[in-house]
């Protein structure tokens, strides 16, 4: 699953466009090419190991292209979270645990388009 999901971010980042989770998702079921059950526990835990290695390889979280909305939207609560833990975003900026999220704030808005754009440079 996480060769099939880092796969198809690699080519959406190729294309410099953001895929929805649900469209994540199909891609991975496609390039598993069987049933692998719901979305629901398993994409927060395979994006967070995508980006864990797309992060090990090249400082990037690819995964900042999965997103809720497009480009008015953004990614979850979850990327935000781990770009803190692995030291790319302020502690301050860290989503409160427990708490509903009440989505981006303006400085986790300008660092996820600025990943965004890393990442496009970096697989143009």
């Amino acid at each position: 699953m996480q060769a099939a999901g880092t796969s198809f971010l690699e080519k959406c980042a190729r294309q410099k466009r953001l895929p929805e989770y649900d469209e994540f998702w199909a891609a991975v079921r496609k390039g598993v090419g069987r049933d692998i059950g719901s979305a629901w526990r398993q994409v927060p835990q395979l994006l967070r190991q995508i980006s864990e290695q797309s992060l090990k390889e090249n400082r990037l979280a690819i995964t900042a292209l999965v997103v809720a909305g497009g480009i008015s939207g953004g990614p979850s609560e979850g990327f935000f979270a781990l770009s803190v833990r692995e030291g790319l975003l302020e502690e301050s900026e860290a989503p409160l645990e427990g708490v509903e999220w009440p989505g981006m704030s303006e400085r986790q808005r300008s660092f996820w388009l600025e990943q965004v754009q890393k990442i496009f440079d970096f697989y143009s």
